[in-house]
């Protein structure tokens, strides 16, 4: 979508409208930006866990979903919309339900006030975080990865990078010592 061929669609509102997202660059078709209209990736995890990763930056009717399936339950949510469900995956029984209220200001989906109250009571009190500094890392790790498989075109295996990666983390944090 994001090519020289579709310039003329820089006077359409929508792309005027998202213009200080690309970076800046005056126009998302001018060939100068690393957009990406469309990005599907698939995740094997060496504990045999399985993730499909979707993204489409040309969707007329704006959306950040997600599910995650697992052998006891499964969570679903969006945050553009406000919502996360949790329902158990034998009797399909609801246990968790929460809605969010839009904010004009969050550029995390109204999540900056409780990341907020996060890290301050891990400064103030010393409070476990929610998510640990070397989970981020990895979350960040793999997301670049994953443009680098886009970018190349190719499978990329990341067993020797997290073997490296978990080599340098401390050793509560690696993957089966974790309380």
């Amino acid at each position: 979508m994001f090519r020289q061929s579709n310039r003329g669609r820089d006077e359409q509102s929508v792309y005027r409208s998202r213009s200080p997202r690309w970076e800046g660059i005056d126009s998302a078709f001018s060939g100068d930006g690393d957009i990406v209209d469309h990005q599907v990736a698939l995740i094997e995890y060496e504990n045999g866990a399985k993730l499909g990763f979707h993204a489409n930056m040309h969707a007329p009717n704006e959306q950040r979903r997600f599910c995650v399936i697992g052998s006891r339950g499964m969570a679903e949510g969006d945050f553009v919309r406000g919502y996360l469900r949790a329902h158990r995956a034998v009797s399909g029984e609801r246990f968790f339900k929460a809605a969010y209220a839009e904010d004009e200001v969050s550029l995390h989906y109204v999540a900056e006030r409780g990341m907020a109250r996060d890290l301050a009571a891990h400064f103030e009190r010393g409070d476990p975080l929610s998510v640990s500094v070397i989970d981020g890392l990895a979350a960040g790790l793999t997301a670049l990865k994953i443009d680098e498989a886009r970018v190349q075109g190719r499978e990329v295996n990341l067993a020797a990078m997290w073997q490296r990666f978990y080599a340098l983390a401390p050793p509560s944090s690696r993957p089966g010592r974790r309380a």
